[in-house]
């Protein structure tokens, strides 16, 4: 199982200016090129936020996604912001809540294309804490298992360094895709 996320330097670098500086609990997706680098963070503006949870803008992220297959790039993933307060791993893995594992787990289901859902979380510098992520991979196989991925931030193609850092999320049972479907009960 490959847990190697590859995401362009740009693209993390929105993540950090979005996510990263703003109240807890914001978001967007990640989108990848043909060979599976993430190329781009599209930041959720009109996604809900609240002190313990984000649901994504479904409508307006599934016309950004039909607009940016057409560029060929793919969804492959979500990323968004936690309480500094938090534990650093995917909310729902060892609680009864919906969290983020339910997201995952709804997501591939939702994409049956992917194999693997890539999702990155991050503590926001607003708290007063540095900006801090960690990135988990999720696989199709054994969705219940987020699996901690080696991130190598790469500069137009090229390897520029890995990392594996520190962070964690929260979410409702909303899936983005071409059509997403929001799942809340």
């Amino acid at each position: 199982m490959n847990t190697t996320v590859k995401i362009s330097k740009s693209a993390l670098e929105h993540f950090s200016q979005t996510c990263g500086i703003m109240v807890p609990e914001t978001g967007g997706i990640f989108l990848a090129d043909k060979e599976g680098v993430i190329a781009e963070f599209v930041f959720d503006r009109n996604g809900k936020c609240s002190d313990c949870g984000y649901v994504p803008d479904n409508e307006a992220l599934n016309i950004i996604l039909v607009q940016k297959e057409q560029q060929g790039v793919i969804y492959c993933g979500s990323g968004h912001s936690h309480p500094n307060c938090c534990a650093t791993y995917p909310s729902g893995r060892y609680s009864r809540s919906i969290g983020d594992m339910a997201s995952a787990k709804l997501n591939l289901e939702c994409n049956p294309e992917l194999d693997r859902f890539i999702m990155f979380i991050c503590h926001s510098s607003c708290g007063g804490k540095e900006f801090e992520y960690e990135a988990y991979v999720i696989f199709r196989d054994e969705p219940e298992i987020p699996v901690k991925a080696t991130v190598v931030v790469t500069d137009d193609g090229v390897s520029s360094r890995q990392t594996t850092l520190g962070t964690c999320v929260c979410s409702r049972r909303t899936a983005t895709k071409r059509v997403i479907s929001d799942n809340s009960q």
